[in-house]
């Protein structure tokens, strides 16, 4: 064995021994004989939920229609309950100062009610 190899060896075991968690990256045809499925594929799932550029999400009424059709349908609906909270109108000002420090975790749908109507 050529002296670097054998080198690189010792350094790569002393880094794997070192790591709490390792990712390796193949060639292709590898993760395809371990079932994974390939981007080329017609039926791959890249292949059939094509990623949404996010210019095109942003530029794009129908890109961004499609984008939350597609999140909804991943979601589970009684998960989603639980990390929804409902704020009035009058709340929302607040609420984006914690949205934007970074304090709100989950969903906050805004209640708008109309305003009651004379004679209603």
């Amino acid at each position: 064995m050529p002296k670097d190899l054998a080198c690189d060896i010792v350094a790569l075991k002393s880094l794997v021994a070192r790591s709490a968690a390792i990712v390796g990256f193949t060639g292709a045809g590898i993760s395809t004989e371990s079932g994974v499925p390939d981007f080329r594929s017609p039926d791959s799932p890249w292949m059939r939920n094509k990623p949404i550029p996010f210019e095109a999400f942003r530029l794009s009424r129908e890109a961004r229609r499609e984008a939350w059709r597609r999140l909804a349908s991943d979601l589970d609906p009684q998960a989603l309950e639980l990390i929804t909270e409902e704020v009035p109108l009058e709340g929302v000002v607040a609420k984006a100062e914690e949205l934007m420090a970074g304090r709100i975790r989950g969903r906050v749908v805004v209640a708008i009610s109309e305003p009651a109507r004379a004679g209603a």
